[in-house]
C-alpha cells in the first residue's frame, strides 16, 4: 500500500508534466483565450509542485493530506476561472461570494507553492505587498500610503 501511495502521485506528476509540455508547445501555435490559458498553466504548475511533495516516501500522512487538500483547492479555484472564463472580465467589478472565496484559496495555494519552490524570501515579499495593498490607506502619504483598496477590488485584480 505504501508503494501505491507513492506510485499514484508519481504517475500523476509525470502526466501533468507531459500535459503541461504539450500544452505549452501547442499554445504557441494555437493560443487560447488568456482567461483560459493563464489559469490552466498556473494551476498545472501549482499542482505539479504539490505532487512533487506527495512523491516523498518519508512524508507523514497528515502532510500528505494537506498536500491533497491544496491540490483540490488549486483545481477548484483555477477550474472556476476556466469554467467561467466568459464572465470573469465582468467579475472584476463585482465578484460573487464563491469567486471571493476561491480567489482567496488561489492566493493561498500559490503562495504555498511559491514557498515550497522558491523559499520564504519571495513568499514573504509577495505577502507583504498584498498586506500593503489592503492596509496602505492607514499609512501616511510620505510612507507610501494610498487611497485604499477593498478586498473585493484586490481579489478582482489578483484573481
Amino acid at each position: 500500500m505504501a508503494r501505491l501511495s507513492i506510485l499514484v502521485p508519481e504517475l500523476a506528476f509525470r502526466a501533468a508534466g507531459l500535459f503541461l509540455t504539450v500544452f505549452a508547445l501547442w499554445n504557441v501555435v494555437n493560443p487560447l483565450d488568456p482567461l483560459i490559458e493563464r489559469p490552466l498553466f498556473v494551476g498545472l504548475l501549482v499542482v505539479i509542485v504539490y505532487l512533487q511533495s506527495l512523491m516523498n516516501p518519508g512524508r507523514s500522512p497528515l502532510l500528505r493530506s494537506v498536500d491533497l487538500v491544496l491540490i483540490l483547492g488549486t483545481v477548484a479555484s483555477y477550474g472556476y476561472v476556466i469554467w467561467n472564463a466568459d464572465v470573469m472580465e465582468d467579475l472584476s467589478l463585482f465578484m460573487p461570494t464563491e469567486a471571493l472565496v476561491l480567489g482567496f484559496v488561489a492566493i493561498v495555494t500559490i503562495l504555498e507553492a511559491t514557498r515550497r519552490s522558491m523559499g520564504w524570501a519571495l513568499t514573504v515579499l509577495v505577502a507583504a505587498f498584498i498586506v500593503y495593498i489592503y492596509f496602505g490607506e492607514n499609512l501616511p502619504g510620505w510612507l507610501g500610503g494610498h487611497v485604499g483598496f477593498g478586498g473585493e477590488r484586490i481579489m478582482g485584480n489578483l484573481y
